[in-house]
């Protein structure tokens, strides 16, 4: 709890910071992003708490984890919930934003409207997350103007409320297959067909939901 950012990682003189892991936190009620990544390779964000992270000052920085440069990103099994925004991948001024991959989050109750929010990251992958009660869109994958990345990614047994993909500049290219959406005009025939995911209490499914042994064996969790 408190004032800044929880946790805030950058190069220092000019370097990259490498293999860090960031597991089993409680971070809440942080006046800025709760984890801020640039200029770190090789990063592991796990199995962390995040909830009630609210910007004061210094613009809008009320993100559970934003993401604005840095390889081989792994963010997974973490819960995100009561929140502005949840996850931001954007960076300022650079295109170093290589094999990233959202795993197995659950993200709940994001005030400010979009859970992943998600520009120019080339081989990207959304596997297994959880997405829900985001007030308009649960993600959004982006291939902007600013600093253009082609968006090769992959989106691929996810529970969403709502799915949004744009391409702006260079195009997306998405392997993208056996998703639930509540609704979404960008769904693909070898995602299930829009409906209700059913939760039972603490967004566990329930016995009848479409969800259950409806996956891709492809990027199933191992855990």
């Amino acid at each position: 709890m408190g004032n800044g950012y929880a946790v805030w990682l950058v190069g220092y003189n000019s370097s990259r910071s490498q293999r860090i892991t960031i597991a089993g936190n409680t971070i809440e009620r942080v006046t800025h992003d709760a984890i801020q990544i640039g200029s770190t390779d090789d990063l592991l964000i796990e199995g962390n708490e995040i909830t009630d992270v609210r910007s004061q000052g210094c613009g809008d920085h009320s993100d559970a984890i934003q993401w604005i440069e840095g390889r081989g990103v792994t963010i997974r099994g973490n819960h995100v919930h009561h929140n502005v925004h949840g996850f931001m991948v954007n960076g300022h001024g650079t295109t170093v934003r290589a094999a990233g991959r959202f795993e197995n989050n659950l993200v709940h109750d994001i005030s400010g409207g979009i859970a992943f929010n998600l520009y120019n990251v080339d081989g990207l992958a959304v596997v297994s997350n959880t997405v829900w009660a985001t007030g308009t869109t649960a993600v959004r994958l982006r291939d902007t103007d600013t600093n253009p990345t082609v968006m090769r990614a992959t989106v691929r047994n996810n529970i969403f409320e709502e799915y949004d993909s744009q391409c702006d500049s260079t195009g997306c290219v998405t392997a993208q297959d056996h998703n639930l959406f509540a609704s979404s005009s960008d769904r693909v025939a070898s995602d299930l067909a829009a409906s209700n995911p059913r939760f039972a209490p603490d967004y566990e499914l329930s016995s009848d939901s479409a969800a259950i042994d409806a996956g891709a064996t492809t990027d199933a969790p191992t855990l």
